[in-house]
């Protein structure tokens, strides 16, 4: 039976999308989504009926699920409308939660994110500190420069402790989508040249912050933001950076258990990081996003050979043997991109259509 056929023959949305894999209604949640964005690709297009029903199903389910998740903290702000905040994610650091706050006397749409216990406000003190500085630069130094290359990063609004727990109140990335979720809805792996944008966009903001003395420590497919028709991306979740940790003598202290494949040895092995580290969780990401392995390396044969063989040169395990400047890294792929492939040109990239509770987690 077809998708069209199931939205039709379905008593309720309940029963269209089946049980939800999850032991908490945010999980249940992200498996809906999963099942929506698969449902929609089954679609054609021009079917716009049945894409309505299929949104409508979603949010009647959403809704439900959302009713059932954990209470928001008391002293968030409620909106306007007197709608409570809703909580979009939960992690083991930060609670997330959409909402409206005061910025610059305006009320605006927001990202709260809240320590889950105080133990951790010195990582989300830390995402807050690193975030801060970058932007002040922007008005101190080169403008332009700055207001280039801050497009790769989330912008924060305002931080506070509130009732002992830290909150860092960020801008929303609506329309933006993780390579967690890219992967959701392409299995099997995008198209190489997907890939290709992708790695181009990740290489030009490692080139940023390296330059600025940061190390990211932790450019996993849950951090990579892009942005399907702009050809954007963003790089969220600084709770790991480090800042000149070769003056600091500082290293990675938070390893993500999920993406445990994507950190090189020295991470483990609590040596200095360098720019070769973030370059290293780079090329995972690609293995990744192409349908991939990321505990071998290996990647589908429908990926060029000359494509593979430059991914695996940044996954070298010894990190004095790979790349370790983010910018002549770009350059270099771009010319051997350009020599295998030919001139640059946009490619097309589609998420399935998302209804309107598709909200980005940081």
């Amino acid at each position: 039976m077809s998708t069209v056929e199931r939205l039709l023959y379905a008593n309720s949305p309940e029963e269209f999308f089946g049980e939800l894999n999850g032991a908490t209604p945010i999980e249940q949640i992200s498996d809906l989504r999963r099942k929506y964005d698969k449902a929609a690709l089954l679609i054609h297009p021009q079917n716009k009926t049945a894409l309505k029903q299929l949104g409508e199903y979603f949010e009647v389910v959403f809704a439900k699920l959302e009713s059932e998740a954990s209470p928001p903290p008391p002293d968030l702000p409620q909106s306007s409308d007197g709608s409570k905040p809703i909580l979009i994610a939960q992690g083991d650091l930060a609670d997330i939660y959409r909402t409206t706050y005061p910025i610059f006397d305006t009320e605006m749409q927001v990202i709260a994110k809240t320590a889950s216990d105080p133990s951790v406000n010195d990582l989300l003190q830390n995402e807050a500190q690193i975030l801060s500085d970058l932007q002040d630069k922007q008005a101190d130094h080169d403008v332009r420069y700055y207001a280039n290359f801050l497009r790769y990063l989330p912008r924060l609004l305002d931080e506070i402790e509130d009732n002992d727990l830290q909150i860092n109140f960020l801008e929303p990335l609506d329309d933006f989508y993780s390579l967690e979720q890219v992967h959701e809805a392409y299995p099997d792996g995008v198209e190489f040249q997907t890939a290709v944008w992708f790695f181009n966009r990740i290489l030009e903001a490692l080139g940023f912050i390296h330059r600025e003395g940061i190390i990211h420590g932790a450019i996993l497919p849950a951090h990579i933001m892009i942005h399907p028709k702009d050809h954007a991306a963003k790089i969220i979740d600084w709770t790991a950076a480090v800042v000149n940790p070769a003056e600091n003598f500082e290293h990675i202290s938070v390893i993500s258990d999920a993406y445990e494949d994507c950190y090189p040895a020295e991470v483990f092995e609590r040596q200095i990081p360098s720019p070769a580290t973030d370059i290293y969780m780079a090329a995972k990401c690609i293995v990744y996003i192409l349908g991939g392995n990321t505990e071998t390396n290996e990647m589908p044969t429908n990926v060029p050979d000359y494509l593979q063989n430059f991914i695996r040169s940044c996954l070298l395990v010894s990190a004095h043997q790979r790349p370790k400047d983010a910018w002549k890294l770009r350059d270099e792929f771009a010319a051997h991109i350009k020599r295998h492939y030919g001139p640059p040109k946009y490619h097309e990239f589609k998420m399935p259509s998302q209804p309107r509770y598709n909200v980005t987690t940081l």
